[in-house]
Protein backbone atom coordinates (compact mmCIF):
# COMPACT_ATOMS: atom_id res chain seq x y z
CA UNK A 1 0.00 0.00 0.00
CA UNK A 2 1.26 3.88 -0.79
CA UNK A 3 2.48 5.61 1.55
CA UNK A 4 -0.41 8.70 2.97
CA UNK A 5 -0.34 11.68 0.92
CA UNK A 6 1.74 14.62 2.52
CA UNK A 7 0.06 18.20 1.50
CA UNK A 8 2.00 19.61 -0.87
CA UNK A 9 4.01 16.30 -1.77
CA UNK A 10 2.99 14.74 -4.92
CA UNK A 11 2.46 10.97 -5.23
CA UNK A 12 4.77 8.48 -5.92
CA UNK A 13 5.93 7.87 -9.40
CA UNK A 14 5.47 4.20 -10.83
CA UNK A 15 8.00 4.64 -13.35
CA UNK A 16 10.90 5.50 -10.22
CA UNK A 17 9.47 2.91 -8.02
CA UNK A 18 9.76 0.03 -11.07
CA UNK A 19 12.81 -2.04 -10.54
CA UNK A 20 12.79 -4.54 -13.90
CA UNK A 21 12.76 -3.60 -17.00
CA UNK A 22 11.68 -5.86 -19.53
CA UNK A 23 11.55 -6.59 -23.23
CA UNK A 24 10.26 -8.63 -25.62
CA UNK A 25 10.81 -8.71 -29.65
CA UNK A 26 7.59 -6.25 -29.71
CA UNK A 27 6.87 -5.31 -26.34
CA UNK A 28 8.70 -3.09 -22.97
CA UNK A 29 7.76 -2.01 -20.38
CA UNK A 30 8.66 -1.44 -16.52
CA UNK A 31 7.17 -3.66 -13.57
CA UNK A 32 7.68 -3.64 -9.50
CA UNK A 33 8.16 -7.24 -9.46
CA UNK A 34 8.78 -10.32 -11.35
CA UNK A 35 8.69 -14.01 -10.14
CA UNK A 36 10.11 -16.91 -12.11
CA UNK A 37 9.66 -20.61 -11.36
CA UNK A 38 12.09 -22.62 -12.37
CA UNK A 39 12.21 -25.23 -15.50
CA UNK A 40 11.54 -28.79 -14.76
CA UNK A 41 13.08 -32.11 -16.64
CA UNK A 42 11.03 -34.75 -15.54
CA UNK A 43 12.36 -38.32 -15.94
CA UNK A 44 9.89 -40.88 -17.43
CA UNK A 45 10.24 -44.39 -16.13
CA UNK A 46 9.86 -46.97 -19.22
CA UNK A 47 9.86 -50.63 -18.20
CA UNK A 48 10.83 -53.57 -20.87
CA UNK A 49 11.90 -56.78 -20.74
CA UNK A 50 15.79 -57.35 -21.72
CA UNK A 51 16.83 -60.30 -23.94
CA UNK A 52 17.78 -62.69 -21.43
CA UNK A 53 14.08 -62.27 -20.47
CA UNK A 54 14.62 -60.00 -16.94
CA UNK A 55 12.49 -57.24 -16.52
CA UNK A 56 14.73 -53.60 -16.82
CA UNK A 57 13.93 -49.87 -16.44
CA UNK A 58 15.52 -47.04 -18.58
CA UNK A 59 14.85 -43.66 -17.62
CA UNK A 60 14.81 -40.92 -20.27
CA UNK A 61 14.08 -37.30 -19.93
CA UNK A 62 10.31 -36.43 -19.95
CA UNK A 63 9.02 -33.32 -21.98
CA UNK A 64 10.13 -30.13 -20.61
CA UNK A 65 7.85 -27.61 -18.33
CA UNK A 66 9.02 -24.18 -19.47
CA UNK A 67 8.78 -21.98 -16.37
CA UNK A 68 6.10 -19.61 -15.40
CA UNK A 69 6.99 -15.63 -15.92
CA UNK A 70 4.87 -13.52 -13.82
CA UNK A 71 5.14 -9.53 -13.96
CA UNK A 72 3.65 -7.68 -11.46
CA UNK A 73 2.70 -3.67 -11.87
CA UNK A 74 3.84 -2.77 -14.63
CA UNK A 75 3.38 0.20 -16.84
CA UNK A 76 4.05 0.81 -20.79
CA UNK A 77 2.97 2.80 -23.54
CA UNK A 78 2.91 0.21 -25.56
CA UNK A 79 -0.97 -1.38 -26.53
CA UNK A 80 -0.05 -4.26 -28.12
CA UNK A 81 -0.41 -6.15 -24.98
CA UNK A 82 -3.77 -5.19 -23.80
CA UNK A 83 -5.01 -5.86 -27.79
CA UNK A 84 -3.61 -9.73 -27.16
CA UNK A 85 -5.56 -9.60 -24.13
CA UNK A 86 -8.36 -8.75 -25.25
Amino acid sequence: MPPPATPGMRPPDPVIQARYRVEFPKLSGVFTEVAVTSAEVPAVAYNFTGADGKPSTSYQRGIRKLPTITLKRGMTTDLSAWNWHQ
